[in-house]
């Protein structure tokens, strides 16, 4: 079994939004869903929170978590995270003589990023053998480059974006990798690789914009559909359901057949909507995975 350390860097300092970390999020404070994701992640054993404020410490200690009281010297606006990451590590292997397969750094800036995510991410890092695995989403599109004076293309022929070369974005969401290299200078090993996330998860919270995306997002609500139609029965009951869900744009919605046949699966389907086939024993599990 893995076993893993979460670092939770958290300044108290932030230049976009005042104290962002501590600011409440759908009614929690953004270091709450980092904190949140990484206590349910399968892996993770150990979780440190790094930080120069009181009130950050004093709040993550209540989820029974090490704290790191940040020195000084790494508590300054132009200080990267690596030298960050290497103190805490180191302070977190002497208080309690362990070791770890891995380390992960999970930024409270990113309070989207689902546990199933993390937990994947982590599944690949270990299948795939490699030193050091970063979060990113997709990113391909058609750019454009300031050289000297010059405004010039950042690509070679003008294609829709499913056919342009794959261009990564990192988001900051975790960052995983092995302890030996973790450094004052780096958190990268030998062997480094990606791990695409979907789009909203990646969403690393700096502006205000930023901000009222993620409460949007955090606060949308997830509406099941148990729906019965066939070439036999009609799809009147389906079509209305599509009606009423075309309007619940942006929140999560699913459907879920019961005695249903394929024509009636493939309408769902071709309207873009997750449709999972289930038998009539299964509809109250529906329900109350709902609620």
């Amino acid at each position: 079994m893995l076993k893993g350390l979460a670092v939770i860097p958290a300044r108290g300092g932030s230049k976009g939004i005042f104290r962002k970390n501590m600011r409440l999020l759908n009614g929690k404070p953004l270091i709450h869903y980092s904190l949140n994701t990484a206590q349910q992640c399968n892996y993770i054993v150990d979780i440190v929170v790094t930080s120069d404020d009181e009130q950050i410490l004093s709040y993550v200690s209540r989820y029974g978590v090490t704290v790191r009281h940040r020195p000084s010297d790494l508590a300054a606006d132009d200080v990267p995270l690596d030298p960050v990451i290497k103190d805490a590590l180191d302070y977190v292997v002497s208080t309690k003589n362990q070791s770890y397969d891995f380390v992960v750094t999970l930024q409270p800036t990113s309070p989207l990023l689902s546990i199933h995510t993390l937990n994947c991410a982590i599944e690949e890092f270990s299948s795939r053998s490699v030193d050091t695995l970063l979060s990113v989403v997709d990113d391909s599109c058609l750019t454009w480059n300031e050289v000297g004076s010059e405004i010039v293309p950042g690509y070679k022929e003008r294609l829709n974006r499913q056919w342009l070369p794959k261009r990564y974005r990192e988001t900051g969401a975790f960052l995983i990798t092995r302890p030996q290299y973790v450094c004052s200078q780096s958190r990268f090993g030998k062997s480094v690789s990606v791990f695409v996330m979907p789009e909203h998860e990646g969403i690393d919270v700096d502006s205000v914009t930023d901000w009222l995306i993620s409460d949007a997002l955090i606060r949308r609500l997830h509406y099941a559909f148990v729906v019965n139609g066939s070439s036999s029965v009609g799809f009147g009951h389906i079509y209305r359901s599509l009606v009423l869900a075309d309007t619940l744009l942006g929140h999560e919605v699913s459907f879920y057949a019961c005695d249903s046949d394929e024509a009636a699966i493939d309408l769902i389907r071709r309207r873009g909507y997750q449709c999972n086939i289930i038998d009539e024993v299964e509809i109250p599990k529906v329900i109350a995975r709902s609620d």
